[in-house]
């Protein structure tokens, strides 16, 4: 199935949370925080700064999030972005 946001709105497919820390514990699942960076999947024709494939930070709290073919999405508008990692 395909999903195209509309106007200022981006899909971003969000980044796993860590499942062992730096130091090798295991994080269980209750303790988890989900990752609030993505990949940008798809932008609607209202998105001029944000591409495919950019890797972003978004704020937390902000979007929808929606499954596609049994995986999770956010959909976003472009303000919710804080930033973006450059190479």
């Amino acid at each position: 199935m395909k999903f195209e946001p509309r106007n200022n709105n981006l899909l971003v497919k969000p980044s796993e949370a860590a499942t062992v820390s730096k130091g090798g514990i295991h994080i269980p699942d209750n303790v988890q925080q989900q990752e609030s960076k993505g990949i940008v999947v798809s932008v609607g024709d209202g998105c001029r700064n944000l591409h495919i494939g950019y890797l972003v930070a978004y704020s937390r709290y902000g979007g929808t999030e929606i499954d596609i073919d049994k995986v999770k999405h956010v959909v976003l508008k472009d303000d919710d972005i804080l930033g973006v990692w450059c190479k």
